[in-house]
């Protein structure tokens, strides 16, 4: 199976999970998951402010690990990779296999803190420190947390080392100048049947 079409089977796991249908879940996820970025980046604060780690800290924490920005972006691969599977050939399958692996350590982020988000719920408890200590505790997912991290750990690796290869670049460069096309088209189409109105 290629990066690609492991990314879709990452895509559709992610969308049937459960707080997409249930607003009190999702608030609770948002809260859970607030409170881990916060503690995240007051745990790392040293690597995360090293300069050279400041964009990938960000972007973790922001679009990987953000509720509604991992939404959004989750909707774009959606989108794009139809697309995508054409350009597939130009980079890498260990650069596309990094970025697969990248969705599947945030996909398995969010199920661990639905789980957290839940427990919380079930107990009627506001999301704090004591709180979610006893989530952690409860929930007991130890071994799981321990997988997220070796994920992360190899996910940081490989992107690190696939990020500035030449054929990527390349694909990326690509990518973008088939993008200012498309937009410039749908420009130019709107703007045609605009004036015809």
């Amino acid at each position: 199976m290629t990066a690609l079409a492991d990314l879709q089977q990452h895509l559709t796991r992610f969308w049937a999970l459960p707080h997409h249908e249930n607003d009190v879940l999702r608030a609770k996820l948002n809260e859970v998951q607030t409170w881990q970025q916060v503690r995240i980046r007051h745990t790392h604060r040293a690597l995360f402010e090293q300069p050279k780690n400041q964009l990938m800290a960000d972007y973790f924490l922001t679009k990987l690990y953000g509720g509604d920005e991992f939404e959004i972006l989750a909707k774009q691969l959606a989108r794009i990779l139809p697309k995508a599977k054409k350009l597939e050939r130009l980079a890498k399958e260990s650069a596309l296999e990094a970025g697969s692996m990248g969705i599947q350590a945030a996909i398995l982020a969010i199920e661990l803190d639905l789980h957290l988000a839940e427990w919380l719920l079930d107990q009627n408890l506001p999301v704090n420190a004591d709180n979610m200590l006893a989530a952690y505790r409860a929930v007991d997912e130890e071994a799981e947390r321990r997988v997220q991290i070796a994920n992360l750990k190899d996910v940081c690796y490989r992107t690190d080392k696939h990020l500035n290869t030449f054929m990527l670049k390349k694909a990326f460069a690509l990518a973008k100048v088939l993008l200012i096309a498309a937009i410039t088209s749908h420009f130019m189409i709107s703007s045609t049947q605009a004036s015809k109105l």
